[in-house]
């Protein structure tokens, strides 16, 4: 019999969540509760679980607006969009685009 494979995730360094390995879905992320390693009950798709309850700290410090709601893998540094960090780098680097912003003026 084999056992079912996690992947364990935290998205702010104190909640954990699992999914079944190689299944994407948010909606199949279970908070585990680490000191028994077993599921809460509540699921990804509910968090963050307080943010009515205290104040919002998934703050985007490049825009200002609110990055909780992001998937994990579009969070840059910190709590920040990864395309606001990407754009910001992008300023302040002096870098050029290997594809050019489309220019309102040519529409």
């Amino acid at each position: 019999m084999s056992e079912e494979k996690w992947i364990f995730e935290s998205p702010d360094g104190k909640t954990v969540f699992r999914r079944p390995f190689g299944n994407y879905d948010p909606s199949k992320k279970e908070e585990v509760d680490m000191s028994n390693n077993l599921p809460t009950g509540r699921l990804f798709t509910d968090w963050p679980f307080d943010v009515k309850n205290k104040d919002n700290d998934w703050i985007c410090s490049v825009c200002g607006k609110d990055s909780s709601k992001v998937e994990y893998d579009y969070i840059g540094s910190g709590t920040n969009h990864l395309q606001c960090d990407l754009e910001l780098e992008d300023e302040s680097c002096g870098t050029q685009r290997l594809i050019s912003k489309p220019n309102k003026e040519n529409k």
